[in-house]
């Protein structure tokens, strides 16, 4: 499959394919049900080892890796969920509105992923700004199919139309690509606007 994208940007990782299925083949590669993983990681092996990986709502627990994969969005379930995520989403702990409970989600999440609870994604320069972006701005998908499946690497795609496709990058050159989209898809307002939040963090 050709990509002018790709052609141009010349990305050091392989794009991957999702497609929207009901079902999903018996050798791909996904979690147990119910066992927590990374969505990263199931797009990492078919990106760079051009594995067939695949999920389900049975098998993807992680609740940014569901709203990724359009099985709907629990960051604002509940005024404690908006409050944990608005908090990770931002600068953590120091975020947090309730820290007790922030402090006991930390240590129940696995131990490799505390320092990121203790100190944020810093995604957002406040836990505001975070929660707002939730509520209005986070795009919200509930597929209809059982299976977001088959994460397929982009160049081994048999058919020719994918629902979406996801480039894996560096964090540098990933924020070349989303500052130059979004230059040319807000208005001068809106970017001055977001200058002057981006100068605030």
């Amino acid at each position: 499959m050709k990509s002018t994208i790709v052609k141009n940007l010349r990305p050091e990782f392989e794009p991957v394919a999702v497609v929207w299925s009901d079902t999903i083949p018996a050798d791909a590669f996904q979690f147990k049900n119910g066992k927590f993983g990374c969505v990263l990681y199931l797009f990492a092996q078919a990106s760079t080892r051009g594995k067939i990986t695949g999920g389900s709502r049975g098998s993807i627990i992680c609740t940014g890796g569901r709203a990724a994969l359009g099985f709907g969005t629990g960051f604002d379930e509940s005024d404690e969920q908006l409050d944990l995520h608005a908090a990770l989403f931002s600068k953590g702990l120091k975020s947090a509105e309730n820290r007790e409970a922030y402090k006991a989600e930390m240590a129940a999440a696995p131990k490799n992923w505390r320092s990121m609870y203790e100190y944020g994604e810093r995604r957002h320069c406040s836990s505001d700004l975070a929660r707002a972006w939730i509520l209005h701005e986070f795009p919200r998908y509930d597929i209809v199919f059982r299976v977001r499946a088959m994460t397929i690497s982009f160049f081994h795609y048999p058919m020719t139309a994918p629902n979406t496709f996801i480039f894996l990058q560096y964090p540098i050159p990933w924020a070349s690509w989303t500052s130059l989209q979004s230059h040319f898809s807000r208005t001068k307002t809106q970017r001055f606007s977001w200058f002057l939040q981006s100068l605030r963090c």
